[in-house]
């Protein structure tokens, strides 16, 4: 079985893909759609199954669907507004034109189970650069978070601070987090990853995030990261957050929509291993 993946740098393809790779049935592929028309490619590959973003949404694409009815068509994100309706859709739209599964952000497992501590990486803060809004409040932020406390900064999206240690590997990503204190979440998705290594997370934003302290402002940030440092949240409680909101979780959910109940099964095993 084929599952293909339209590629893109957000959070939820990455960690779909990541953890529907560990099925041994499925053979994943990333599709980049810059590099290659839909219509090749579904030539070329003949999908079983097609997770695309919305983003990608096309004519092209309507006609791709129409000449293969054997793929099975995972819209992530709004798919109200194309003309064919996908067999399950990964989103928040409420729709009732189609199945959907909601699009939360989710621990990345298959990724970032097998950090560890290192003493090199070790510090009060990381923060990590990837799929991040960076205005000039987020520089201000990393600018005082550099200049008060030992900090890491890491990801796809380079900052201007000596703090930063450029892109890194899945190994280096997992160690980075298991050796702070606290990861600072600017992305609004981090936070689970953080959960899921036993890391106090801490997120920037104006909403409430249940049991994860959240800041706004230079004053809050600052009150909140030292009450961490000093006590932080045992690792049991941050992994309890999680146990049930992995890309594991929801990519099982897709597959037993389907019928696929072997490959569920064989992803929620390989979950319970790693968290």
């Amino acid at each position: 079985m084929k599952a293909v993946f339209s590629c893109n740098p957000k959070r939820i393809i990455n960690g779909l893909s990541s953890a529907i790779q560990c099925c041994s049935d499925i053979e994943c592929i990333l599709w980049l759609p810059t590099s290659k028309p839909v219509m090749d490619m579904f030539d070329e590959v003949s999908p079983d199954l097609f997770f695309c973003d919305s983003d990608f949404f096309s004519q092209e694409l309507e006609i791709a669907l129409q000449n293969n009815p054997q793929t099975r068509f995972i819209s992530i994100g709004n798919a109200n507004g194309f003309s064919i309706n996908p067999h399950l859709a990964i989103g928040n739209s409420g729709t009732d034109k189609f199945p959907e599964i909601p699009a939360s952000p989710a621990a990345n497992l298959a990724q970032i189970n097998r950090g560890s501590y290192d003493e090199k990486l070790a510090c009060d803060v990381i923060c990590i650069t990837n799929n991040i809004n960076h205005d000039k409040t987020v520089q201000m932020i990393l600018n005082y978070l550099c200049e008060k406390y030992k900090t890491k900064i890491f990801g796809d999206q380079r900052v201007k601070q000596d703090n930063y240690i450029g892109k890194v590997d899945y190994q280096t990503h997992s160690n980075a987090i298991k050796s702070a204190s606290v990861l600072v979440d600017f992305d609004g998705g981090s936070w689970c990853d953080a959960c899921a290594m036993g890391t106090v997370p801490l997120i920037f934003s104006k909403n409430s995030h249940g049991s994860i302290d959240t800041f706004s402002k230079l004053t809050e940030l600052k009150d909140k990261l030292d009450k961490h440092i000093k006590n932080p949240t045992g690792e049991p409680m941050l992994k309890a957050l999680v146990a049930n909101n992995t890309y594991f979780d929801m990519a099982s959910q897709v597959l037993s929509f389907f019928g696929l109940s072997e490959c569920s099964q064989e992803l929620f095993s390989m979950k319970a291993s790693l968290l």
